[in-house]
């Protein structure tokens, strides 16, 4: 189960198509993938970016679990909703992908619309912190976090890339310590050595998910990087599926792939 994986253009990145993907996945034993655009939250074209998910999700509707992409920077409120209608209520989205890049703290007045849509759902998001603002414990950055997770208490959070660094998961754990249904993220190229068995000692194995940012990132080192960790076999089932199966199986959706996830659940 892979909590975090793209959707770009061949000539950007090698087995980027949906079909590349699904094969890589297959080797690997990944059955379920929760997939983003990149045009939708890198390039600002969250409705291109939506329509690009979309249709990589119908090609392989019991796999792929869309999270997309709204832009409260460019779109007024009234079109938020009406493309959170499209995604979520019409069609199968059952994540939330806001993005650094646009340059709002998740805290503020702005991404409300979105998370209350969220939480009402019972859905997930995937934050990555603002590379503009500091990011440590007690920062206003993590306590914002920390307040987004308390007013929507509903809402699954994800950090992404909290296997990154110590610096970087040391604010990643403050942050979960403080509010339930805060989860820890690990995709990141560096593989850190000895990351994975302090995460699952800080927080606990059910609070920690693998993801991979295919095909941006090899999916297959990240794969060993929570495989090879000096932890148990049952905390690597967690890590590897599990626990972001659980997440799914909360959701209001429509996505086929979530409703396959819960019969593998019973």
């Amino acid at each position: 189960m892979d909590d975090d994986q793209r959707m770009v253009t061949s000539t950007v990145f090698p087995d980027s198509t949906p079909e590349e993907q699904m094969r890589v996945n297959e080797r690997l034993g990944i059955e379920f993938q929760c997939q983003a655009s990149w045009t939708g939250p890198v390039n600002a074209a969250a409705r291109i970016g939506n329509d690009i998910l979309l249709r990589s999700q119908e090609k392989f509707p019991d796999h792929v679990i869309p999270m997309a992409t709204v832009d409260p920077s460019q779109m007024a409120p009234d079109e938020v909703q009406a493309e959170l209608g499209r995604l979520f209520v019409e069609g199968p989205a059952a994540g939330l992908k806001p993005y650094h890049t646009m340059g709002i703290p998740y805290h503020d007045a702005a991404w409300a619309p979105f998370f209350e849509f969220g939480n009402s759902r019972k859905l997930f998001t995937l934050l990555h912190p603002l590379g503009n603002l500091a990011w440590a414990p007690n920062s206003a950055q993590a306590q914002g976090i920390v307040e987004l997770a308390r007013r929507y208490p509903e809402l699954s959070i994800l950090i992404a890339h909290s296997g990154g660094s110590f610096e970087y998961a040391r604010t990643a754990v403050w942050i979960a310590k403080q509010a339930p249904r805060v989860f820890l993220e690990l995709t990141l190229t560096p593989v850190t050595a000895g990351i994975v068995p302090w995460l699952v000692g800080e927080i606990g194995a059910e609070r920690v998910l693998f993801g991979t940012d295919t095909p941006m990132r090899d999916p297959r080192p990240q794969f060993g990087w929570v495989v090879h960790a000096a932890i148990s076999e049952e905390a690597k089932r967690q890590i590897l599926g599990l626990n972001f199966c659980r997440i799914l199986a909360r959701c209001e959706s429509n996505c086929p792939a979530i409703r396959r996830v819960r019969e593998k659940l019973t």
